[in-house]
């Protein structure tokens, strides 16, 4: 069982990771002040994960208006990861790919975060959402059928953002561009704050 939690912080960590063809070594402490979303994967080489991961890559423009960064975690080692930015994306590959791959071969990461499959030495479709502070405000895990959808995590990180920033609760189906619970002078409404009290409790 991992020690990620949504309302607490985030497991610290370092890895070895490539970024623009580059070896790097990456903390989850180099975003502090920064939103950031974890993105956990099975396998490099694989066209699902080729295209969910190039997916986030085309709306990071969005996620940087958000404040928001991406790293994505598999199993697999810095050298594979390598191979794979390098492979041009008609084969399969993710070159050009916009946020870092991290290589979590010992395990450590997936099993911190509780997405770890142990039989198939693989991680699961886990996707976490930190927030400026360092807690973890969303996590999912999906079957490795189920890809994710890059519009729903843009939803979530600015419902998060926007109840941070007024105080209030996003109803459900809320969008950015929707009404949500609160009154033209942006001052939550009773009922929302006692809501949040509930929550946390």
């Amino acid at each position: 069982m991992g020690r990620a939690m949504v309302g607490k912080p985030a497991p610290e960590f370092s890895a070895d990771s490539v970024s623009d063809l580059d070896f790097t070594t990456v903390s989850l402490s180099d975003y502090n002040g920064r939103y950031i979303i974890l993105l956990f994967y099975p396998n490099d080489f694989s066209r699902i994960c080729s295209a969910e991961l190039l997916a986030f890559s085309n709306e990071m423009d969005q996620f940087k208006a958000l404040g928001c960064s991406i790293l994505a975690i598999s199993t697999d080692s810095k050298f594979a990861h390598f191979a794979w930015s390098s492979q041009p994306t008609n084969v399969g590959g993710v070159n050009g790919i916009r946020y870092p791959l991290c290589a979590d071969k010992n395990y450590m990461i997936s099993r911190e975060y509780g997405v770890m499959n142990e039989d198939e030495g693989t991680s699961h479709r886990g996707l976490f959402v930190i927030d400026s502070a360092g807690v973890i405000r969303f996590m999912s895990v999906n079957d490795l059928c189920i890809e994710r959808s890059v519009d729903e995590v843009i939803r979530i990180v600015s419902a998060i953002q926007y109840a941070d920033k007024y105080g209030t609760t996003c109803p459900a189906d809320w969008k950015p561009r929707k009404l949500t619970l609160t009154t033209e002078s942006k001052a939550p409404l009773k009922t929302d704050v006692k809501n949040k009290e509930n929550h946390r409790k």
